[in-house]
């Protein structure tokens, strides 16, 4: 271990002055926009893609949600204050570019089924179970004419209701 002094050049600012503090106040300010920015941009994007998966999931989308979210102002450093000091305002200019609107794919109406109307879909594996086709309205409990399934199987059905759609039992 040396003991030998370092001699201080005397270039070195002054940890207190007023210049010193001006420089660290730029560069906090300059520091806290670019994270501001970068989380900005994140949270423009997370909207987007909130907005793309809302227009494109085939449900209803009120007509004032049908367009992109804005892009928000970007962070910028401010004019100096009356003592020099230089912080961070909301600018002018938009943080990113903005994305482009898609295409509007919900609003689909589902065709109201019939009441009569008997779709047998598939055999569930080996049993004398069968899933409702996508056209079944016939009600729950009732039993079936004389019907063929989606696979070929012809017979006598009891229809069982559920929030899934429901399954058909052969019994005859």
């Amino acid at each position: 271990m040396s003991t030998t002094q370092v001699p201080v050049s005397g270039n070195l600012p002054d940890p207190t002055s007023n210049a010193t503090a001006q420089a660290n106040i730029l560069l906090a300010s300059q520091n806290n926009i670019a994270i501001l920015n970068a989380g900005l941009v994140s949270r423009y994007h997370g909207a987007y893609a909130d907005y793309v998966a809302n227009m494109r999931s085939g449900g209803f989308v009120p007509p004032e949600r049908r367009t992109p979210p804005p892009v928000p102002l970007a962070w910028e450093l401010a004019p100096p204050d009356a003592d020099g000091y230089v912080f961070y305002q909301v600018g002018a200019a938009p943080v990113c570019a903005a994305l482009p609107p898609v295409d509007y794919l919900g609003g689909l109406t589902v065709t109201p089924r019939s009441p009569t109307t008997i779709h047998v879909g598939p055999r569930i594996g080996v049993t004398k179970w069968f899933s409702v086709g996508p056209t079944d309205g016939y009600p729950d409990g009732s039993v079936t004419p004389p019907t063929t399934s989606d696979d070929g199987v012809t017979g006598v059905f009891q229809k069982y209701d559920s929030v899934i759609g429901g399954w058909y039992l052969l019994v005859g």
